[in-house]
């Protein structure tokens, strides 16, 4: 029976030395520790260092908190630094990340809280040697700072070692100085695919827009046949043109504002592209071409097209542009990478950077050459599958023709009223006609110019189209309001209704053109003038030819014949000098008798 007493006398031992033990824990947890970790603190520490001993430079630790730290000092860091390559792909979702935080910090954003250790102390190493950088920004003890040390850098480089370079100050233009005029030229490339029944479409698209060169390339006109390029071409405009001469499809032309001093170029044909070439200025001109390759060899192209190139060498400055048929944006191609390729070795620039085709092609292309081309666009068009490409390039000021102006005096009723109270003319006292003739005419022209001076008038330029009424204009409103809300929808609906009021547009302009110029011919067909100069103006396309020359060709030409004269005159032999006798001499004299003179 005494065992049993034992045993509970042991277990409350037990339980006074639990409550004891209890006691002495609960009343001394007021006490500080040396070190005090949070959970999140401690995963920090613990990410922080794996990091560091996974890391290119191997096992590193941080120096401890120097004493003279101050906690309030925010975070100092240099401005302008560049920021590092991203090492790996950021997942999505993450937005705690070294790059995203380290942008933070170069905008001097504050970071967050929760960011962690790892991400920090690869922003302390990328920005070494700067100062004191704050790990965990709004922490309230020291301990949260650290001091970045100067670390080894193996490839040597220093920022500090880089002498700055002096920029050539732009040039300052002095108050009254001359400045050359505004000659920019404003351009556009177009694949129309026949311009047979769209010819009223590109000519309102032409004047709306301004432009002053429109290069069409798949024009489908057939040789000798300009009466669609005539109804594109407005009044004040004019056009070359290089039909396809077999087959069907093809053919290119250009139209221009006539103000430009243009001549057509010609040139060696080839069998894989089509082309025409002009020549824009006289002095400095630009050499424009226009290229039209079908679908075809590309080995034969190339070689043609190098040809082409090699001719043109001479040139100051060209421009290249056309529907090439190339899928520029696919450099994986083997003949894409050896066209650009080529066009490179002849310092070209291609320009055009992005699809022009329906299909996502980049087919139209723009290269250049000695010249600066800007604010080129790609924009969408409802009648071709092809976009229309536009740009603006710089040309010199000679390139355009002198305004043709004309001075004229203004004559009317109290302009004669004007003139007889002025006149007051007393003639000089001299019975000469000369001299009284010229000072009559002299005092009329005096008051002349008092009461009717000169005065300029420049002819004008706008586009003249009798033939558009009312109707007309109404459709042309209308389908201009259907193209902004499909270029603001995007819409297939919108796009497919404004396709179709601009179809409508286009064939009610050719019915009133085809009425008026009926109705003139029935008017006049007595009046043979009038009649041929209303076709000419339908059927006839301006001739001018000019041919591919330079000032060295020009010299060429002129040496040819000097030396040929020379070489003439040299094989000619020396003709014998002439004998030239002395003076003459009386050496016989006779006597005159009687008898002779009978």
């Amino acid at each position: 029976k005494m065992a049993p007493m034992s045993g509970c006398a042991s277990a409350r031992l037990l339980i006074c030395f639990g409550y004891l033990l209890f006691f002495i824990v609960f009343c001394l947890s007021g006490a500080e520790s040396l070190l005090t970790y949070d959970r999140d603190l401690l995963l920090s520490i613990r990410s922080a260092m794996i990091n560091l001993q996974n890391s290119d430079t191997g096992p590193a630790f941080p120096p401890p908190l120097e004493p003279g730290v101050n906690p309030d000092l925010g975070p100092l860091l240099p401005v302008g630094l560049p920021l590092p390559r991203r090492p790996w792909k950021r997942k999505r979702g993450k937005r705690a990340g070294f790059f995203v935080q380290l942008r933070k910090i170069l905008r001097g954003e504050a970071l967050p809280d929760r960011c962690s250790a790892a991400v920090l102390w690869r922003i302390q190493q990328k920005l070494n040697g700067v100062g004191l950088i704050s790990l965990l920004n709004g922490a309230p003890d020291a301990g949260r700072y650290l001091k970045a040390w100067e670390t080894k850098n193996p490839r040597r480089r220093s920022l500090e070692s880089l002498c700055s370079l002096a920029r050539q100050p732009p040039a300052i233009i002095e108050p009254g100085a001359h400045t050359p005029p505004d000659s920019s030229a404003k351009m556009m490339l177009i694949n129309a695919r026949s311009i047979a029944n769209k010819s009223h479409i590109l000519n309102d698209l032409f004047r709306t827009k301004k432009f002053n060169f429109l290069w069409i390339s798949e024009s489908w006109q057939r040789e000798n046949d300009v009466t669609h390029l005539r109804e594109l071409c407005p009044q004040d405009c004019s056009f070359f043109s290089a039909p396809r001469t077999t087959g069907r499809g093809g053919g290119t032309a250009v139209i221009f504002k006539k103000h430009f001093s243009c001549q057509i170029i010609s040139s060696n044909s080839y069998s894989s592209f089509e082309m025409i070439m002009i020549k824009i200025g006289r002095v400095q001109p630009v050499y424009g071409i226009l290229v039209y390759r079908p679908p075809g060899s590309t080995s034969s192209f190339l070689s043609d097209f190098q040809d082409l190139l090699s001719s043109t060498i001479k040139l100051d400055r060209i421009i290249i542009v056309g529907d090439f048929n190339i899928h520029a944006e696919d450099l994986s191609n083997s003949s894409t990478r050896e066209f650009l390729n080529m066009m490179n070795s002849f310092n070209f620039s291609q320009h055009v950077s992005g699809p022009t085709h329906r299909a996502g092609h980049t087919l139209d292309l723009v290269f250049s050459y000695g010249l600066l081309v800007d604010k080129l666009q790609i924009n969408d068009v409802v009648f071709s599958d092809h976009k229309s490409v536009s740009f603006h390039i710089n040309l010199n000021s000679e390139s355009l023709l002198p305004d043709s102006a004309k001075q004229r005096r203004i004559i009317n009723s109290s302009t004669i009223l004007n003139f007889s109270s002025l006149f007051d003319f007393v003639p000089p006292s001299s019975d000469d006609v000369e001299l009284l003739t010229n000072s009559f005419n002299d005092h009329c022209l005096k008051i002349l110019d008092q009461v009717a001076p000169y005065k300029t008038s420049r002819s004008s330029s706008a586009s003249s189209s009798p033939w558009l009424n009312n109707q007309i204009l109404d459709l042309r409103r209308s389908y201009r309001k259907a193209e902004r809300l499909w270029k603001r929808t995007g819409l297939v609906v919108h796009r497919e209704y404004f396709k179709e009021l601009l179809e409508s547009y286009n064939e009610a302009v050719e019915n009133a053109r085809s009425s008026f110029f009926s109705n003139l011919i029935c008017q006049n067909k007595n009046n043979p003038k009038v009649l041929f100069d209303t076709i000419s103006s339908i059927v006839s396309s301006p001739p001018q030819q000019a041919q591919l020359s330079s000032a060295d060709d020009c010299n060429t030409f002129l040496h040819f014949f000097e030396n040929k004269v020379l070489n003439l005159r040299s094989s000619i032999p020396p003709a014998p000098p002439l004998r030239r006798g002395g003076p003459p001499v009386l050496r016989v004299f006779h006597l005159l008798l009687p008898n002779y003179t009978k």
